[in-house]
């Protein structure tokens, strides 16, 4: 991302055949997700998703499931 520019991650939870437990899957919005950011000067992420690049850098976003499943992604401000 360019500083100043924003960017949404898309989640959706899906439940496991076998448990009936949410899930989550990177793809399109859904609730029962929390976001943040490992730098927050570098990105800010609010609740719903969207990231906003403030200074160059590199972080991570983190997406977590209330269940506890999370993944992560890299986001670069040049």
């Amino acid at each position: 991302l360019k500083k100043g520019k924003t960017a949404k991650i898309k989640t959706k939870l899906i439940k496991e055949k076998k448990t009936k437990k949410p899930i989550m899957h990177v793809f399109s919005a859904g609730k029962g997700v929390g976001f943040w950011s490992t730098d927050k000067k570098t990105a800010v992420v609010t609740k719903k998703g969207k990231i906003k690049a403030l200074s160059k850098g590199t972080c991570r976003i983190f997406v977590m499931a209330e269940n506890g499943v999370k993944t992560s992604v890299e986001v670069i401000v040049k």
